[in-house]
């Protein structure tokens, strides 16, 4: 039997689009080092993910600070999930 946080996610996954469900399977690389180049990945295929690379930042801090920022992309998000 589905626990309460299965049942709650089984729900959100139902109410994708097509589209957003096989944007989970993607991990994606995207250019340079603002979030605004993937927001449109993001919220249009509800991706899966994205790669980071030397082109996108260059320390931790610029990687970090990259990470939320994409965070905060899908958050707002209705039926966001981390």
């Amino acid at each position: 039997m589905f626990s309460a946080f299965q049942s709650q996610a089984a729900q959100i996954v139902r109410s994708w689009s097509l589209e957003e469900k096989v944007g989970q399977l993607f991990i994606l690389a995207f250019p340079g080092s603002d979030a605004a180049a993937a927001q449109p990945l993001i919220e249009r295929y509800n991706l899966g993910g994205c790669y980071l690379s030397q082109d996108n930042a260059t320390t931790f801090e610029e990687a970090r600070s990259l990470t939320q920022a994409m965070a905060e992309i899908v958050n707002q998000r209705s039926n966001a999930v981390p």
